[in-house]
């Protein structure tokens, strides 16, 4: 399954809606333990017509993935809880940030996409790699917390 980064980077190289990586955005986002289906993943329990692009493979038939890629509302819902999210388009160029509600203003410098609900999407994704990343440095901190607290009582 393809990381976060790798998302993004494919999302940005976008030049139109793709519901095949919407259906890699869903995995890798709400359904880990699932998979984009594959055209011959219908033959496998004889369910009947092959999966189409943006459909996800599940033990019980096929998910239909959210279109990330060109709905807005859809797009919307990758934004992490407690984040404000901003768009800016026009003439063709679509901008979009997303950070903590606590922060004051998006920045719209980094997130450009083909369309609207791409450049959410981007945006969306890149505050959860820094949310990530904060809970990363946190949980690093608190185990280096804990050794010394270890230490302090054993020595």
């Amino acid at each position: 399954m393809a990381d976060l980064a790798a998302l993004i980077e494919r999302l940005e190289n976008l030049e139109a809606p793709d519901r095949a990586l919407d259906a890699e955005i869903a995995c890798e986002i709400r359904y880990p333990d699932l998979r984009p289906a594959h055209p011959d993943d219908h033959q496998e329990h004889q369910r009947g017509y092959p999966p189409s692009p943006g459909d996800i493979w599940c033990p019980t038939g096929f998910l239909m993935a959210p279109a990330y890629t060109s709905s807005m509302d859809d797009a919307a819902s990758l934004i992490p809880p407690d984040h404000d999210w901003s768009l800016f388009s026009d003439n063709g160029e679509n901008l979009a940030g997303c950070m903590p509600a606590s922060e004051q203003g998006c920045d719209l410098s980094n997130c450009r996409g083909a369309t609207p609900a791409i450049a959410l999407s981007i945006a969306a994704i890149k505050a959860r790699i820094e949310l990530q990343n904060i809970r990363k440095e946190v949980s690093e901190h608190g185990q280096h917390l804990s050794e010394i607290e270890n230490t302090k009582t054993t020595g």
